[in-house]
């Protein structure tokens, strides 16, 4: 009978173990804080990251991929062109967007997406403390 429930108990240890470390992080309070969009046209990409708090302090953009990665640095919400050249032959997964922000309450956190064409659907964003 012991053996039972310590065996029930590991299990059940087990499994809530995995379910913790396989379930999806709960970005809710980056995804109400933070918005990114790339947009690619005619050479260049349009990006705009948008701070709703209001309270975002140094907010660093990268474009990755390029021969010269291109890294600029804003304060909060910005818009930025980003000179590209022709679109890359594999593909925007190859140039991921990045902004890297420091916020007052929510910490260094970082925001990533693809760039897209003109009216395409959004990409997906991916967010993560730094």
């Amino acid at each position: 009978m012991r053996r039972k429930l310590a065996a029930f108990l590991v299990a059940a240890v087990l499994v809530l173990a995995a379910a913790a470390v396989l379930a999806p992080p709960d970005d809710s309070a980056y995804r109400e804080a933070f918005h990114l969009d790339a947009v690619y046209e005619d050479g260049t990409i349009s990006v705009e990251f948008v701070d709703r708090t209001g309270q975002a302090g140094r907010a660093v953009l990268e474009v990755l991929g390029m021969r010269e990665s291109f890294q600029r640095e804003f304060t909060g919400s910005f818009e930025a062109e980003v000179p590209y050249g022709p679109p890359p032959s594999l593909g925007w997964k190859v140039s991921p967007v990045t902004v890297a922000v420091e916020h007052p309450e929510l910490g260094r956190v970082g925001v990533k997406t693809e760039v897209r064409g003109p009216g395409d659907p959004p990409e997906a964003l991916v967010f993560g403390p730094l």
